[in-house]
């Protein structure tokens, strides 16, 4: 998938949708597998994931790096929501 270019308000969408993967992550870890708690996480946690990867097209690799903060939007994004020329391609 090809990179999208980002409005303002699809950045913070994004930025939103990166803490909520963190903490959703999180939860699921310490929930007992396959319990009610866990499904719920599970399919909160994978709707921000659908929503990253829907709004900014980056691959598996680049997502993740974006959540744990590896990357930043300013790698793959100028501060206009312009795609990056020179931005990493994985």
């Amino acid at each position: 998938m090809a990179l999208k270019k980002l409005t303002p308000g699809n950045r913070q969408i994004i930025e939103t949708q990166c803490s909520n993967w963190l903490k959703w992550q999180t939860l699921l870890g310490k929930e007992k597998t396959y319990s009610d708690n866990w499904f719920n996480y599970q399919r909160e946690r994978n709707a921000c994931w659908e929503t990253i990867i829907r709004l900014t097209g980056l691959n598996k690799s680049q997502s993740y790096n974006l959540i744990y903060k590896k990357t930043s939007l300013a790698t793959y994004w100028l501060p206009n929501g312009e795609i990056r020329k020179d931005y990493p391609h994985e």
